[in-house]
């Protein structure tokens, strides 16, 4: 699912981004920070810097080259459902290489 815009149906809130982040435990932050060390250098001064940084054009090419074709083809299903979508919906329109992936 993605991290902007999604509306919690229960509440109306739809949060943000930085606000998602947030939200992350150490564990979950750290194995961003090792998978994507452009984040963290220079040290961003808050969440929103951080989460801006993560979002801006060099930031996101350098993680579309790191990706291989299955991980591509992931990222295009999810970019063409509706939010929020479920790993169902993401499976069922991924190919067999990429569903057993996504399965395990």
């Amino acid at each position: 699912m993605s991290l902007t815009g999604v509306v919690n149906s229960s509440s109306g809130f739809s949060p943000t981004f930085a606000a998602e982040l947030r939200e992350r435990s150490d564990e979950d932050l750290e194995k961003l920070f090792t998978l994507r060390p452009d984040l963290i250098t220079p040290i961003p001064a808050d969440m929103s810097s951080l989460a801006t940084r993560a979002c801006s054009t060099p930031s996101l090419l350098r993680a579309l080259e790191t990706l291989n074709q299955w991980q591509y083809q992931v990222l295009e299903v999810c970019a063409a459902l509706r939010d929020p979508f479920t790993i169902k919906e993401v499976v069922a329109l991924s190919d067999k290489a990429s569903q057993e992936v996504i399965l395990h």
